[in-house]
Parts: C-alpha cells; sequence; structure tokens
C-alpha cells in the first residue's frame, strides 16, 4: 500500500477524528476516544458488543454532482453520511434515553466545526470545515432519529445525516 490517502478518505478520517474528541475530558458525557468506540463502514453491532459505538456510513445511493463543462475536471455537489451510534439502554420507561444523550453530543460537536477558524493567511475568518480548507464549502447537520432496542440490536441506537458540500479536482485524487 503506497503512502498516497486520497481525498475523500482524508475526508471520512477527519470526520472520524472530529467524533472521537468526544470524550469526558472534552465536557461530554460519553468517551469516544478508543478505536472500539468508533467504526468506518459498520451497519450492525453485536449484543455483547461495548457500547457507546458510533458508525460512519455512505447511504447506499449517492446524490448527483454539479454539472461541469466538459473540459472541467471538478466535481462540486455534496457528499452525504449515515452517522449511526448506539447506547447502553436507558432505564425501562425511557429505554431510547442514552441514546439520546449520544447523538446530542456527536450533533453538538460536528457543528462546532462550523466556528472553526481558518487559520491559513490571507483566507478570512471563514470556517475551516473538518480542518479540509476549501474543500468543503458547507457541512449540514440533519434532524436526528432514535430508535429502541429490536430484532437486529438489543441497544438502543440513532441515526444521523452529515451532509457535506465538497469540491474535488478528480485529476488529482490524492491532492
Amino acid at each position: 500500500m503506497t503512502g498516497l490517502i486520497p481525498f475523500r478518505v482524508k475526508v471520512i478520517d477527519n470526520i472520524a477524528a472530529c467524533i472521537q474528541a468526544i470524550t469526558p475530558a472534552n465536557g461530554y458525557i460519553n468517551d469516544l476516544s478508543s478505536g472500539e468506540a468508533l467504526a468506518i463502514g459498520r451497519l450492525f453491532l453485536g449484543d455483547d458488543e461495548p457500547v457507546p459505538m458510533v458508525a460512519i456510513n455512505e447511504p447506499p445511493m449517492a446524490i448527483e454532482q454539479s454539472k461541469a463543462a466538459p473540459q472541467n475536471p471538478n466535481s462540486f455537489g455534496d457528499w452525504d453520511f449515515l452517522i449511526q451510534g448506539w447506547a447502553e439502554n436507558g432505564p425501562e420507561n425511557f429505554v431510547t434515553r442514552n441514546a439520546y444523550i449520544l447523538v446530542a453530543e456527536v450533533r453538538q460537536h460536528l457543528a462546532l466545526q462550523k466556528k472553526r477558524p481558518d487559520g491559513r493567511p490571507g483566507m478570512g475568518n471563514g470556517p475551516n470545515l473538518l480542518g479540509m480548507g476549501p474543500s468543503i464549502s458547507d457541512l449540514r447537520i440533519g434532524a436526528p432519529v432514535v430508535r429502541p432496542p429490536d430484532a437486529e440490536s438489543a441497544k438502543s441506537c440513532f441515526y444521523l445525516m452529515l451532509t457535506l458540500q465538497i469540491s474535488e479536482d478528480m485529476t488529482k485524487p490524492f491532492g
């Protein structure tokens, strides 16, 4: 494997790093800093696995990118992610309580990216979304859906859509 990292992998790595910063030391209830607490490309959680756990996935269908002139190798448009998290079940009368707390912390920390200043000289005070500079021009966080345990999982879970507006040069996937 080469040392080159594709642009899209860098973006996913930065989303993961953002989520892994959710720790009690940073003022949160949950601790997502361990490698066991975050997965990329995982759809299910076994009944005996540790929680909290957050997974980063893409929906099965991509959003159509904006059309560019035939000679333009740049792509611009939305890129969706489905963030899913599992939490220990709460009390019997509010079994999804901990999943609501977990999704609130994930939403909060992702939203703080909108306040992250762009530290590059001459770029003004605009946000530096996920540390990717001008490659990500918008970050939108959807409304969460919280679900109780079911036939697929013995743990309560949440689903959260994250949409990034990205621009990339398709001739430089590693750039």
